[in-house]
């Protein structure tokens, strides 16, 4: 998509779904998935 985070939030945060809100500081990482190590992670750009 060739999108930076900030880019895709600015679109993303436009389609929040009332009552609910955005919170930067209640994100955190999950646990690996089982098959992520052979996910393309090529940084673009």
């Amino acid at each position: 998509m060739n999108l930076t985070e900030d880019e895709f939030m600015k679109i993303v945060l436009k389609h929040e779904i009332s009552p609910w809100k955005y919170d930067e500081k209640s994100v955190n990482n999950g646990k690996k998935l089982h098959d992520q190590d052979s996910w393309e992670d090529t940084p673009l750009g």
